[in-house]
């Protein structure tokens, strides 16, 4: 079963070969064609359709208002709306240009710098055009570009089966004083614990690239009140900024101090050991004490096909302790601590990394944002990572570690294809202590009367696990049908089937169907592969005012009764309202402490 998802994807791939088309076609949704033909009708202009070779002669930065004449609402609403938040100011605009004004207009450099545009959180659409210049030779860059919501209320949520199960309250001004600056204050509702916290982020610091962010969180139990724990992150450096940026680093820190419990949905998770007669109704928690502090410096050779060399060091410390261990059997603790424990763990290590990929991209419309517009990376993406650990210098043990991964996408017409594959080893000369391999792909069809059909499967297999970890599923996105966190195991397999309907505009809003099929299981090696599966219908809508995610809402129906994990009847199913497509584009990266 976990092998048919996958080589159905690569036989669609191969199948479709010859649609691959051109990497630099330009494709627009019809709320953009609108938006570029409003655009250029106000700067007395017409697009120039061959822009390659002319000098540019002027960048024109168009910035929209959040609420235009276009967006349902009555004219003075709009004006009284569109006094209470924050405009991104030009020049902040004006220094993400790449494109510089005298020289030859370069097609790669207006593309990236649109990308870097659709990066910054407070931008919905970004267009990047080329208009006719006052001579035959010359051309024109017009920019335009929309802000969202500043003074806001971010949001994250989850209701499912009539309950919720997870709430985030972000009230923050994104764009403090029209300088993309935010700064956020934080409520977290679980089913166990609530929390408060605040952020602030500097996504430039001046004229320079470089960034800081800072979070910090107070970690409240639900019933008694009291507090349970902390976490909180603070981050400072400069990326990898454009494609010819030769250097790049990075210093930050983790921490989180709590009580981690488990549930299905919102009922608690507990253990019930082997070895005893009776459900011992052990409750899946532990506490947990975390930190993780990395610093690493990159050198990026290339400006089409990269080559980066990364260098640099990281430490952690991971403890798990069961609370009140005299109030559980002995027996049934043994259990709990060799089958669910993390296993406690300190390294210290410093690490030697090399990543090779392309930065060739393709723009589409109605993958995962409807109306607008999103890239992707195509071709090879390749790295390897190593890293010694030694006992001397404080790690718990003393092992070599190796982390590789590699994907490979293609465009297929105005779809997509990517296979990839990433895992982890970590040995010492008398032990194989963890071993881990996931492997999936994912296929877009180009768009086929109605809208599209987006298959993605993947195999998590974890062939040594000293650290005992485990993975879940269930839930708001590859399991729906099924209590979130419903299966737990070491290993996951999962396939998830959809039909998404073309978007239809509403005035700017974009909204869209889909009906899709999930099939998945979680579990440890040796016992039973035991796949669930999933069947249902839903909506996405995304407001360009307001965010670039979709707001999704979802039906789901189980296709098998499971009382152990409360699916008791296949009717009325589970609904889910939340933020984002069910599964994401899946990418493969170097891992690191701070993941």
């Amino acid at each position: 079963m976990s092998k048919k998802p996958i080589g159905l994807s690569l036989a669609c791939l191969v199948w479709l070969a010859p649609l691959v088309a051109r990497a630099d076609e330009a494709t627009y949704s019809p709320y953009e064609r609108e938006t570029i033909s409003l655009a250029a009708k106000a700067e007395g202009a017409r697009v120039e359709p061959d822009p390659d070779g002319k000098i540019v002669e002027e960048i024109v930065l168009r910035p929209l208002d959040v609420f235009e004449p276009r967006d349902p609402l009555p004219g003075f609403f709009e004006d009284f709306l569109n006094v209470f938040h924050a405009t991104t100011r030009p020049f902040i605009l004006k220094r993400e240009v790449l494109q510089r004004v005298g020289q030859p207009w370069d097609q790669r450099l207006v593309d990236e710098t649109a990308r870097n545009l659709r990066d910054l959180r407070q931008l919905s659409l970004v267009l990047c055009i080329p208009l006719k210049g006052s001579r035959p030779d010359t051309v024109k860059l017009l920019v335009v570009t929309k802000d969202i919501w500043s003074l806001r209320l971010n949001s994250d949520f989850r209701f499912a089966d009539g309950q919720l199960e997870y709430l985030v309250l972000a009230p923050s001004e994104e764009n403090l004083a029209g300088l993309h600056h935010s700064a956020t204050a934080r409520f977290t509702y679980e089913p166990d614990t609530y929390s408060f916290g605040i952020g602030y982020r500097i996504p430039r610091i001046g004229s320079s690239w470089i960034e800081a962010t800072g979070t910090t969180n107070l970690i409240f139990n639900k019933d008694t009140g009291k507090l349970e724990g902390s976490s909180g992150s603070f981050g400072y450096g400069q990326p990898l900024y454009t494609t010819r940026t030769e250097w790049s680093y990075i210093a930050g820190i983790t921490w989180l101090q709590e009580v981690t419990r488990f549930f299905q949905g919102v009922t608690p998770r507990t253990f019930d050991a082997e070895a005893t007669p009776e459900d011992d109704a052990v409750p899946y928690q532990w506490t947990t004490e975390e930190i993780a502090g990395r610093y690493g410096v990159t050198r990026s050779f290339g400006v089409r096909f990269k080559h980066d060399v990364a260098f640099g060091a990281e430490a952690s410390r991971q403890v798990y302790r069961v609370p009140h261990p005299e109030r559980i059997p002995a027996v049934a603790l043994r259990e709990f601590e060799r089958d669910v424990l993390p296993l406690t763990d300190t390294r210290v290590y410093p690490f030697v990394g090399y990543a090779t990929y392309t930065t060739d991209f393709k723009r589409y419309v109605d993958f995962n944002t409807l109306g607008l517009q999103e890239d992707y990376r195509l071709w090879h993406d390749v790295y390897v990572k190593l890293y010694p650990v030694f006992d001397a210098i404080g790690s718990t043990r003393s092992f070599l570690g190796g982390a590789a991964g590699a994907s490979f996408t293609v465009p297929v017409s105005d779809g997509l294809a990517r296979v990839y594959a990433d895992g982890v080893v970590e040995a010492a000369p008398e032990q194989l202590y963890d071993a881990r391999l996931l492997a999936g792909a994912r296929f877009v069809s180009p768009r086929i009367g109605f809208g599209r059909v987006v298959t993605d499967g993947f195999v998590l297999r974890r062939f040594e696990n000293f650290l005992n970890r485990r993975s879940t599923l269930g839930g708001e996105g590859r399991l729906r049908g099924y209590p979130s966190g419903a299966y737990r195991g070491e290993n996951v397999v999962s396939y998830n089937l959809e039909l998404r309907s073309a978007p239809v505009e509403l005035w700017t809003v974009q909204v869209g169907g889909v009906a899709f099929y999930d099939a998945g299981a979680a579990y440890d090696t040796g016992a039973e592969l035991d796949v669930r599966q999933s069947v249902g219908a839903g909506a996405r809508i995304v407001f360009p005012q307001l965010d670039r995610s979709v707001l999704r809402v979802d039906w789901a129906l189980p296709t098998q009764i499971d009382p152990e994990v409360g699916v008791t009847s296949i009717f009325p199913g589970r609904f889910t309202v939340t933020f984002k497509q069910a599964f994401p584009m899946p990418a493969v990266a170097p891992p690191t402490v701070l993941d």
